[in-house]
């Protein structure tokens, strides 16, 4: 689902990101965004999911029904039953276990000769 223009615009906003940010952040033109914003011209579908992707990055989650919600840093990584974690979402929980594990230097799993 690709999220509308008033979803990224409420996503934006609870965010506290500026115009310039979001624009920067998602690859694309200050000047292309405000026009997006101000629904002053129709945005291709790609420039969309970039800005999506960003967004979501943030911890915006955008609902089917035109509600958008911002999800605490503590709970974005949480996959289990029920979850699809983006590609970009499963990389980054794996930098985080990866720079755990050198700076720990220890195993992730450690199991016993009984475990085995």
């Amino acid at each position: 689902m690709i999220a509308t223009v008033q979803q990224i615009r409420m996503a934006r906003a609870a965010l506290r990101l500026s115009q310039a940010e979001v624009a920067a952040r998602s690859g694309i033109s200050a000047t292309a965004f405000n026009d997006l914003e101000t629904e002053s011209s129709s945005p291709r579908a790609a420039t969309l999911s970039a800005i999506q992707d960003m967004l979501e990055r943030e911890g915006a989650r955008f609902g089917t029904d035109g509600s958008v919600r911002i999800v605490p840093k503590t709970e974005r990584f949480i996959v289990g039953p029920g979850q699809n974690p983006t590609p970009e979402t499963l990389r980054a929980a794996l930098a985080i276990v990866n720079s755990s594990r050198a700076l720990k230097n220890l195993p992730l799993l450690r199991l016993d000769e009984d475990d085995r």
